[in-house]
């Protein structure tokens, strides 16, 4: 309760915490797909595909795989036929992992990847994820007004909350860059490149509209508005619409734990 309570319920006085061995060997598959509705596919078939679950499955679309290559002057096999790509990453003991990354790409290949492409070395890797991780920072070199999403919805849904960003897109005239944790159904959108020559300000709003369009999306399908960045000033409004049962008994803890709300005033919910 308290994890998610943004600081509105208390404060951690005392951590302890569990140290884990280190992983041993780190392997990446990075897998391009000529269809989104084949990369997303391969997510559940990836996932069910051996007893080891990937310790990374990440989705980009092919758009922001390109954007953020040039950005970082490198490339991405098959970027003229790939819609999106699935980084998958493995970690674990050497003499197992290759029969697991195996298994991984044939389910893969069965839901019509173009290729698998094993990244067993540290050169490799890390141009792989120095890709993932720069993707916001190459959007912004495009658009520096560029806002980024967070919603989460079911697995059962992936398909359908991606799918909906990609007709949002198109309805808008509007690019929206979408990479995912796929395996948790954690999506981050990101509105880029339109109006050229409106006023900051405006952009910005509609950025905000599509955003907001796709949050409410994503608790429609069974998702929630947000799923990692929290909900702070930003969200409020968007919560309100789509938990108003469980804002009730939030709003009841609230009362009962911080009486005289000095923890985190003002987030998540109002008290009025």
């Amino acid at each position: 309760t308290l994890i998610g309570s943004e600081g509105t319920l208390g404060i951690f006085t005392k951590l302890y915490l569990n140290l884990i061995p280190h992983p041993g060997k780190i392997v990446d598959l990075l897998v391009p797909f000529r269809q989104l509705n084949e990369a997303l596919e391969a997510v559940f078939k990836v996932i069910t595909a051996t007893e080891r679950l990937p310790s990374a499955l990440e989705f980009i679309g092919g758009q922001l795989a390109n954007i953020s290559c040039r950005y970082n002057n490198t490339s991405f096999p098959d970027q003229q036929e790939a819609s999106a790509y699935l980084v998958i990453q493995y970690e674990g003991e050497e003499d197992k992992l290759m029969d697991v990354c195996k298994l991984a790409g044939s389910a893969c290949m069965k839901a019509g990847a173009i290729d698998i492409y094993v990244a067993d070395n540290r050169i490799n890797h890390e141009r792989i994820w120095k890709v993932r991780r720069n993707t916001l920072e190459a959007l912004r070199a495009i658009d520096p007004h560029v806002i980024t999403g967070d919603v989460v919805v079911p697995l059962s849904q992936l398909i359908n909350m991606i799918m909906y960003i990609k007709e949002l897109s198109e309805e808008s005239g509007t690019g929206i860059a979408i990479v995912a944790h796929a395996s948790d159904g954690n999506i981050h959108p990101a509105p880029f490149s339109w109006g050229k020559n409106m006023s900051i300000q405006v952009k910005r709003k509609h950025y905000e509209s599509i955003l907001d369009r796709i949050a409410l999306k994503a608790a429609d399908l069974g998702g929630a508005v947000s799923g990692e960045h929290g909900i702070g000033l930003t969200k409020k409004k968007l919560l309100a619409k789509t938990k108003t049962a469980q804002i009730k008994v939030m709003k009841q803890m609230k009362m009962a734990l911080d009486p005289l709300h000095i923890m985190n005033p003002g987030k998540i919910f109002d008290l009025d």
